[in-house]
């Protein structure tokens, strides 16, 4: 355990968000269909939906018989229509819509049908998915601390403030709440919501879900170098770590204290050089192959194990010590 950001790989984050993904996915389709039930809304929609049918069907059976001609095809079955008859539909296309639009406006219970069914879809579905993430993504990794979501937890992923300190339940709140489940998400699902109701345009809904898209992608690449953020880390000042290699602490107090412990112990380092002492942190001197032969004080260690090799070389130096030390001997017995 070191003192610095151990950013968490991309891989892994990306594996913990689409198991994350999957599980937020699951409860909340679970409390979506619960809601539904609740507002009854598969009757609401199913009113809304047989009106606007049958509207449809008269309106079309009342210009087919008036024009001869049917006004409710396919793009397929108009191309394969006589020049006349794609000539009347063109003429009349207009007058037929005018009088489909009138007359469902002129229907009391489909004007509340209509607008009731997009406002209970938006509200389900936004209960559902704040129900699921304030558990999945709050109440646990509260519960699991280290900002720990289940995928997290698998990964062996931790969440903590970018100064080193743990994570606290407000800014864990801001994180989940704030950032991924209000901006993250509720503004692309209620953007699809409405382009399917036709409440907004198609246009317009999909150059906010690319810029969006592009937004979190410039705060990826801005951050790759430090922290590696989103968005939601961005505004909880959250940085996703590997909680294997990373030393988190519980307040600053705890983070200035440790500072100046290793403030302390640098200090001391460099005083011992200077006075001539023995590097034995950073020297590469202080191993012999793999062994450590220097002490914390600077002292060699004794009996350190010598391989076959270095034994070799012992005896082979200590045989020429010998050799070079009788050969004096000997000359000199033949002077004598």
């Amino acid at each position: 355990m070191i003192y610095d950001v151990q950013k968490a790989s991309v891989l892994k984050r990306a594996s913990a968000f689409l198991l994350d993904i999957i599980l937020v996915a699951v409860l909340a389709t679970g409390f979506m269909a619960l809601l539904s039930v609740i507002c009854k809304y598969d009757q609401h929609y199913e009113t809304y939906t047989t009106i606007f049918t049958q509207t449809a069907t008269e309106i079309n059976e009342k210009y087919k018989e008036k024009y001869g001609v049917d006004f409710n095809v396919t793009e397929k079955e108009y191309n394969e229509l006589t020049d006349e008859q794609k000539a009347v539909i063109d003429a009349h296309k207009e007058e037929v819509n005018k009088d489909f639009s009138d007359t469902l406006k002129a229907n009391p219970v489909f004007v509340k049908e209509a607008s009731l069914v997009p406002a209970l879809s938006m509200m389900i579905t936004s209960i559902g998915i704040f129900l699921s993430m304030l558990i999945l993504e709050f109440i646990i990794p509260v519960c699991f601390k280290n900002g720990q979501t289940i995928g997290k937890k698998v990964f062996g992923i931790a969440v903590m403030h970018t100064n080193g300190v743990r994570v606290r339940p407000f800014s864990m709140f801001v994180r989940s709440i704030l950032g991924m489940y209000v901006f993250e998400i509720m503004v692309p699902v209620l953007l699809v919501i409405m382009m399917i109701f036709g409440t907004l345009s198609m246009i317009v809904g999909i150059c906010v879900l690319a810029a969006i898209c592009i937004l979190q992608l410039v705060v990826f690449i801005v951050t790759r170098n430090t922290s590696r953020s989103f968005l939601h880390d961005l505004i909880a000042r959250t940085v996703a770590v590997d909680l294997a290699s990373q030393m988190i602490f519980d307040n600053e107090d705890e983070l200035l204290e440790f500072k100046k412990a290793e403030q302390a112990a640098l200090a001391e380092r460099n005083n011992y050089k200077e006075n001539g002492g023995f590097d034995f942190y950073n020297s590469s001197l202080n191993y012999r192959k793999g062994k450590k032969i220097v002490d914390e004080n600077g002292n060699n260690i004794e009996n350190v194990e010598q391989s076959p090799t270095d034994n070799q070389s012992v005896a082979d130096n200590s045989a020429q010590n010998v050799g070079s030390e009788s050969a004096p001997q000997d000359s000199t017995e033949e002077e004598k």
